[in-house]
């Protein structure tokens, strides 16, 4: 069993429902498993203020990064130099698509 150490006032200032959202989100991510447990803790950094993601940009940037890693994790493939052209090109295009969103 593991905490997940989120801000007590954070945590407390939000609705239940919106708690049980968050646990499962997390859930289906698979960063909360079976005896896991959310646990608010007054020493936990409070989230950053204006950190509210916009749901399209926020998609259209981790689409970017997936489709970044997965170029990354192709590259590999590559021999010697080439593999490590590839990699800073990877990243590159990566950063591109991200200052597109």
């Amino acid at each position: 069993m593991g905490d997940i150490k989120v801000n007590a006032q954070a945590w407390s200032g939000i609705a239940k429902e919106q708690q049980d959202k968050i646990q499962e989100i997390l859930q289906k991510n698979r960063l909360l498993l079976a005896g896991d447990r959310i646990a608010p803790d007054p020493t936990a950094q409070a989230p950053e203020a204006g950190v509210a993601m916009d749901a399209e940009a926020g998609l259209c940037t981790l689409l970017c990064t997936v489709a970044e890693t997965a170029a990354i994790a192709a590259c590999a493939a590559l021999p010697g130099p080439a593999n490590a052209v590839c990699i800073a090109a990877a990243k590159a295009a990566g950063e591109f698509c991200r200052s597109k969103c």
